[in-house]
């Protein structure tokens, strides 16, 4: 897909399951020494994962989480970044940096 980040070779068992599309990424926490405190980012918004049949016998028996320590691909997720939300829908996002700021898509 055209725009989308993909993510993986992480060093988590399992670094996203089914019902995480839609939830927020963030950047790894960093330590701000001149604050004193661990600061973030917001990314994106989680897009999707690789998911394996339960059994692969029935395909309909459900779907489980890529794992890394039992699983031969890796696993991945690929999310939206937050530049590119208001391409394709309206959407509220708050980000909080010491104050609360709130940016509506149009």
């Amino acid at each position: 897909m055209d725009g989308v980040v993909q993510v993986g070779n992480s060093d988590f068992d399992v670094i996203a399951a089914g019902g995480d599309s839609g939830g927020p990424i963030f950047t790894e926490p960093l330590w701000n020494s001149t604050y004193q405190r661990y600061e973030i980012r917001a990314a994106g918004i989680m897009h999707g994962a690789t998911l394996y049949n339960v059994n692969p016998v029935f395909q309909n028996s459900g779907k489980r989480p890529c794992d890394n320590r039992y699983d031969s691909a890796d696993c991945r997720f690929s999310y939206m970044p937050i530049d590119r939300v208001n391409d394709f829908a309206p959407v509220t996002i708050g980000l909080f940096d010491g104050n609360i700021l709130s940016y509506r898509a149009p």
